[in-house]
């Protein structure tokens, strides 16, 4: 049975994909160049998950699934990603449960959310507004 997220569905804002308080504490902790390390082994290490989700649905494999989409949960949130971190816990439940409807859609939007914070990333830091 279905449970409703709020966020299945909805495209993430592109203001919202990444926390600026989250970039701001980063960049207080290291500066661009560590902030930009970290963005570069997020989407290193997040190509790799979407991966394994992937077999892991090809399979029908809740454990793998689950397994594949529990780092992601702490890694986005760590880099400000709140949303993606979000569905990538509800993906983890949903596969351990079997719940293989959710789970496909909550693939699908892991995967649309990474590309969302992947071209945020790809573009941070953001221009100064011309003035």
């Amino acid at each position: 049975m279905l449970r409703p997220f709020a966020f299945v569905g909805v495209t993430m804002r592109p203001d919202r994909v990444l926390d600026p308080e989250v970039l701001t504490n980063l960049l207080s902790l290291g500066g661009e160049e560590f902030v930009r390390e970290i963005f570069a082994d997020f989407r290193t290490e997040s190509a790799r998950r979407l991966e394994a989700i992937a077999a892991g649905l090809t399979a029908r494999d809740g454990t793998a699934i689950a397994r594949a989409a529990h780092a992601p949960v702490s890694s986005a949130g760590n880099v400000g990603a709140a949303e993606l971190s979000g569905t990538a816990r509800h993906l983890e439940r949903a596969a351990l449960s079997g719940e293989w409807e959710e789970v496909d859609l909550l693939a699908g939007r892991l995967r649309e959310g990474y590309e969302a914070v992947s071209g945020a990333m790809a573009s941070w830091p953001p221009s100064p507004p011309a003035g």
